[in-house]
């Protein structure tokens, strides 16, 4: 009976029940923690290099030399928690402009001019996750947290269905405007279906649509 009783002894099971609860309590605090805070310096990194990205493209014309200037100056412009705001290439930093000439970047199989930036955290140290032996992600890590952003500079309208119209074609008027002949009006309705409509265009009423 002794024996017995000895096997149906679970006191410590508490304990062990109580570590394993701190462990997984750990476990979910660094990944809603630690997780959080490093996305949210993934994205103000990739602010950083968008905005370095767009305003070294902005000086292409004038020279390579100039856009990247142009490009480092606004990655210090636009530090961030674990970046310090200076341009440092030894870290990963870079601003990369290139014209076709020299290669350009390729976009949907399209060659552009273009500046390419990538901005990198030196060092990232976690809170949590240091329970579970992850520490940091750095540079010296091999690790690092960065983003790249790439900007081309060239000619037209993008595409898509939520253009915004930039000229409206009017309806002619022949009873206010002589030279708006029959054949005007003719013309017109071949490009804008819409015509005729009732309208007034005298500039004591303004422009109306009715």
């Amino acid at each position: 009976m002794m024996r017995r009783s000895e096997l149906r002894d679970e006191s410590g099971a508490t304990a062990v029940i109580v570590a394993i609860c701190v462990i997984m309590l750990f476990g979910f605090t660094a990944l809603a923690v630690d997780v959080g805070r490093m996305y949210e310096e993934r994205r103000e990194l990739q602010r950083t290099a968008d905005s370095a990205a767009l305003s070294g493209a902005q000086l292409l014309p004038a020279s390579e030399a100039a856009a990247e200037a142009e490009g480092q100056f606004y990655v210090g412009e636009n530090p961030t928690v674990h970046h310090p705001g200076t341009y440092n290439p030894l870290a990963g930093d870079l601003v990369d402009a290139r014209y076709i000439a020299s290669g350009g970047c390729v976009i949907e199989g399209e060659t552009y001019d273009c500046v390419e930036a990538t901005v990198v955290a030196p060092e990232f140290k976690f809170l949590f996750a240091p329970v579970f032996g992850i520490n940091e992600r750095s540079v010296a890590n091999g690790d690092p947290i960065g983003a790249h952003a790439t900007a081309v500079l060239g000619a037209g309208a993008p595409g898509g269905d939520k253009l915004v119209p930039w000229i409206l074609l009017d309806c002619p008027n022949g009873a206010k405007w002589a030279d708006e002949t029959a054949a005007v009006v003719a013309a017109a309705e071949t490009i804008n279906p819409h015509c005729p409509y009732e309208f007034s265009d005298d500039f004591e009423n303004g422009p109306k649509v009715e």
